[in-house]
């Protein structure tokens, strides 16, 4: 699996990001972010709360916390934790590659604080079942066989004159 690119502070950073760079549309798809908090607490306690926000070309997708009604996740001092987040789907007409941005928050009295970003691609394949291509080779043959029948003509028509 390849590695998203991040950048941070250093007090908590994304560890890992597993994702898969290619994948067919409208599958399902699994990422797996794994977050190390070095220096975050709350209050001394070494308990801090965390959560994460999701960007797709650069517009807003999905934000943890504000769309799973203030959902955070808690990740203390010195603690690695992995998240998964299952992706419905890529519904799309072409073959295209999809810019992904994924900004970790920590949650401290009612503030939050952007402490790392990380970035990577998702090319969106497009497959098409057997079947297309069957019928796309019958029609060149045709095309091939019309081609053929009036060429044939137009010379037995030169040689008729």
């Amino acid at each position: 699996m390849p590695q998203a690119s991040a950048e941070g502070t250093k007090e908590v950073y994304f560890a890992s990001i597993r994702y898969v760079p290619r994948i067919p549309a409208n599958d399902t798809d699994t990422w797996s972010l794994t977050v190390h908090n070095i220096n975050c607490t709350n209050n001394g306690t070494g308990q801090a709360w965390f959560f994460l926000a999701f960007y797709i070309d650069g517009e807003s997708w999905w934000d943890e916390y504000n769309n799973t009604n203030y959902r955070i996740w808690r990740c203390d001092k010195g603690q690695t934790v992995t998240n998964s987040y299952k992706i419905d789907a890529w519904n799309v007409m072409e073959p295209v590659t999809r810019n992904v941005k994924v900004e970790l928050y920590w949650y401290l009295d009612g503030k939050y604080y952007l402490k790392d970003v990380a970035s990577f691609n998702i090319d969106i394949a497009l497959f098409l079942p057997l079947h297309h291509i069957y019928v796309f080779g019958y029609l060149v043959v045709y095309l091939m066989a019309c081609f053929i029948l009036f060429l044939n003509l137009y010379v037995t028509g030169l040689e008729e004159d």
